[in-house]
């Protein structure tokens, strides 16, 4: 037994002290990360034709469309700037998020026919956050191949990292980690012109990819020339003003090439939102999508989470997780107990000092100004303005902390090598994987539902075939930034799309920045399309503005599940429906019943569930209720409102609920599955007399259990019943 124990033992030592092979353990690990990237994402999601890129979710449609823009036009300068997204004014797709430098590349190349962009920088990513985590751990001299391996696969879990997965740009936190690397590299070597290029190469893929991670970049950058200056190397200010020249002469070039002038919209420190995303001061150390902490994925969130102002998600400044927190402990307590500094102070804050501090002003900058104590909101600051205000444009700032989340975590790690005992290495490293893993598993439950399957489809998801619509020009109305309602936003976003694709043009499209577009509706979109009018015009029912009574007159309209759309030679599109007569609202309420009390009332007769705190669910294919109307006007009909949301399991997004009164079928309404609205039908004045009750009958379409376990079977569900005249 001594002999096995001691050649155990002989073993770990060798293990810990490893220093040779770590390239071959840096491809483990990618190799590690790319497994991981299938899991939660999937490679089929590279590919351009995948069923998930037929209805991307939120946001991914939007930088999409960007992409299809550029794609579909003949070669333009700038060279991702385009007309079809707000026909007839240009856009750069800088400000859609779509990825520049990764659409231009798979232009020149024909490859986008093939590769889907998105999927493609998610691997990308995916592959490149644990080199570039090694990279910057051998810049700070670890060399022992167990903590590269730690660091890197720590980086890969990394909460703000796994939770980009709806932003697709900002997944590129490797460039900031290769950032922080350069910074280190040229602190203790000097800043060379080849690491002045660094610099600016990477300023230059980051304004091509997202320019959020440009300020940590920067700041890398600025600490880099500060320490050069500060420990007064030869010819250090020469030195700082040529690698400035090089990195700022870049930026101007791809701001140039990019068409960063062309749409920027409004926005700045005048701006609403600033300071809608400020930071929880606990945010790194306060468990967040935790597993470890029973924080479950529900399917849009996480329970047991603390969001004081609506706005402290995975921007950044946010939980670091557990293994990373454990990490960071380590490293804290060997430094107390063997030294914080491994040079005299004066030397290391010569070297470290501006580095240290550009860290400080990122998380400061990523709390923003108006910090939270837990549930306690500190104080509100003042918004910038003058010279400063430009700084608000970065209004997530939050997102800005992550240079200095993944520079704790590395100087943890960078302690630790250097303090701790062999088998205590093994341990903490073992301990800090482990523990990273279990506690993100929820979040990578969130990713996995994310990728499972598109967006609802609002509108025939065959709607792009119909060689009906290709080559024409799609106007919305309301426009993107005109539309109140987030359902109709989304739809918009994914329409667009449809038109890009199609060869078309649309006149709306979500950009980060509002680009000041008139809301009120041009009169000449209310009249019947000319023969040589090839405009598809869409309106969105719910949204303020949408004036949809007045375009039911139009005679070449056709109703979808969010609204209309009207113009030429859309009576054979498959999916759209004629449209139902337009019910407006009664201008006297006469009643009102509110299901969302938590309590069964009176007026269920038969057919409903039992009570819901949000409304109430039938039960079965037939439901009834009973209400009473008094003060009604005899003669005139009633105008009954039903705030209604329907159940269905994929791909159904809607229920057919048929409405009756006395046996008498009134309306079918095709019910949505996405959020409440109001349905409206009216009811004859022949079906209705003073002093009676109105009973209202409902057959639901597919009725279904929610879970195999529900004794169930739910189609309707509704929040409330308004009764006007």
């Amino acid at each position: 037994m001594s002999d096995l124990y001691e050649e155990a033992k002989r073993a770990l030592l060798t293990a810990a002290r490893q220093e040779a092979g770590w390239r071959w353990v840096a491809l483990a690990v990618v190799v590690a990360a790319i497994g991981l990237f299938h899991h939660l994402i999937g490679f089929k999601l590279i590919g351009a034709h995948a069923d998930f890129w037929r209805a991307p979710h939120n946001d991914m449609a939007t930088m999409l469309a960007g992409q299809e823009a550029v794609f579909r036009q003949a070669w333009r300068f700038p060279l991702v700037v385009t007309d079809r997204l707000l026909n007839p004014t240009l856009l750069s797709t800088v400000y859609t998020d779509s990825i520049p430098w990764m659409t231009v590349a798979l232009k020149v190349t024909g490859l986008w026919h093939w590769l889907n962009g998105l999927g493609l920088f998610f691997l990308v990513s995916y592959a490149l956050q644990p080199v570039a985590m090694i990279t910057l751990l051998r810049a700070l001299n670890v060399r022992q191949v167990v903590l590269l391996a730690m660091g890197g696969l720590l980086a890969l879990l990394t909460p703000a990292f796994l939770m980009r997965h709806g932003h697709v740009a900002l997944s590129g936190h490797w460039m900031v980690i290769f950032a922080l690397a350069a910074a280190v590299d040229s602190i203790r070597h000097g800043l060379t012109l080849r690491r002045a290029g660094v610099f600016a190469g990477l300023a230059v893929l980051a304004m091509g990819i997202h320019a959020y991670h440009l300020p940590p970049i920067g700041f890398c950058f600025a600490a880099a020339m500060a320490s050069e200056i500060a420990q007064k190397r030869p010819k250090a200010w020469l030195n700082c003003a040529k690698a400035a020249g090089l990195v700022l002469g870049g930026m101007v070039l791809t701001a140039v090439l990019l068409g960063y002038g062309v749409g920027q919209g409004a926005g700045g420190g005048k701006s609403p939102i600033i300071g809608y995303y400020s930071m929880n001061i606990l945010g790194p150390i306060l468990p967040q999508g935790s597993a470890l902490f029973g924080q479950t994925f529900e399917g849009g969130w996480f329970k047991q989470t603390l969001d004081p102002n609506g706005g402290q998600w995975f921007e950044g400044y946010n939980y670091l997780g557990a293994g990373v927190l454990f990490t960071i402990a380590a490293g804290v307590l060997l430094s107390v107990r063997h030294g914080w500094l491994p040079t005299p102070a004066r030397v290391w804050s010569r070297r470290w000092l501006p580095l240290a501090l550009a860290m400080v002003v990122l998380t400061l900058w990523a709390i923003g100004p108006n910090p939270y104590l837990a549930q306690r909101l500190l104080f509100t600051g003042p918004k910038l303005s003058g010279v400063f205000e430009w700084l608000s444009l970065f209004r997530a700032h939050g997102r800005l902390f992550w240079a200095a989340g993944y520079l704790l975590t590395a100087v943890s790690i960078v302690q630790i090598g250097r303090y701790a005992r062999p088998v205590t290495l093994l341990a903490i490293a073992a301990i800090a994987v482990g523990l990273q893993w279990g506690d993100s598993h929820e979040m990578r439950a969130g990713v996995r539902h994310t990728f499972s399957e598109g967006a609802p489809s609002y509108h025939p998801v065959d709607l792009e075939k119909s060689t009906v619509l290709h080559n024409r020009p799609w106007v919305f109305a309301p426009t993107y930034f005109c539309a109140n309602n987030v359902i109709d936003q989304m739809e918009i976003s994914q329409l667009t799309l449809a038109a890009v694709r199609t060869g078309g043009t649309s006149n709306s499209a979500s950009t980060a920045r509002d680009q000041g577009i008139a809301c009120q509706t041009p009169e000449d979109l209310f009249k019947v399309a000319g023969p040589n009018d090839p405009r598809i015009t869409v309106v969105m029912e719910e949204s303020a503005g949408a004036e949809y009574g007045r375009f039911t007159q139009r005679t070449d309209c056709h109703r979808f599940l969010r609204g209309l759309i009207c113009g030429q030679g859309l009576d054979k599109v498959p999916g759209l429906t004629e449209i139902a007569p337009y019910v407006p609202n009664g201008s006297r309420v006469l009643a009102q019943v509110n299901f969302d009390q938590g309590v069964s009332p009176p007026e269920l007769i038969s057919g409903w569930s039992a009570a819901d705190p949000k409304g109430i669910w039938s039960n079965g294919p037939h439901s009834v209720m009973t209400i009473n109307v008094p003060n009604l006007t005899a003669g005139a009909p009633l105008i009954v409102e039903l705030h209604a949301m329907s159940f269905n399991k994929p791909p159904e997004v809607m229920q057919k609920i048929e409405v009756s009164v006395k046996g008498r079928k009134l309306v079918t309404w095709n019910v949505e599955k996405a959020n409440w609205r109001p349905y409206r039908v009216s009811v004859p004045s022949d079906l209705i007399k003073p002093g009676e009750p109105l009973t209202l009958e409902y057959a639901i379409g597919a009725p279904m259990p929610s879970t195999p376990a529900d004794p169930r079977r739910i189609g309707l569900g509704v929040e409330k019943v308004i009764i006007s005249q």
